[in-house]
Formats: structure tokens, sequence, C-alpha cells
């Protein structure tokens, strides 16, 4: 593997950890996210799956991305 594609595909990986981590790691103040904000329980919500529909849908997007 080249050196080019091997920073790539760290990258990716670094990218990918770090869209599907910081969902988690919001979860356990959603309760005073949703007071603080003012934002109903399916909003606040959003702010945890939406991480994790990126990463489903670039995962798809990837070979064309390549």
């Amino acid at each position: 593997m080249s050196k080019k594609h091997s920073m790539i595909t760290k990258m990716a990986f670094l990218s990918v950890s770090l869209m599907v981590t910081s969902a988690y790691a919001i979860q356990g103040s959603l309760p005073q996210l949703k007071v603080a904000m003012h934002i109903t329980q399916t909003q606040s919500e959003y702010l945890v799956t939406t991480p994790s529909f990126a990463v489903m849908i670039f995962v798809v997007l990837s070979p064309l991305i390549q």
C-alpha cells in the first residue's frame, strides 16, 4: 500500500471513529440539553442519531469517492 493510501485510510478510520463516538458522548447530557435549549425529546435524540446516519451514507458512498 502506498503512503498516500495509508494516510487516507488512517484519516478515514479516525473520522468515522470520531463521528460514531461523538454521538454517544453527548447521550448522557441529553436531559440537560433539552432543558437548556428548550427542545423536544425527539429533537434531542436527533443529535445522537444524525452522526450514525452520516456514517452509513458515507460508507455507501465511499466506493464512489475513491
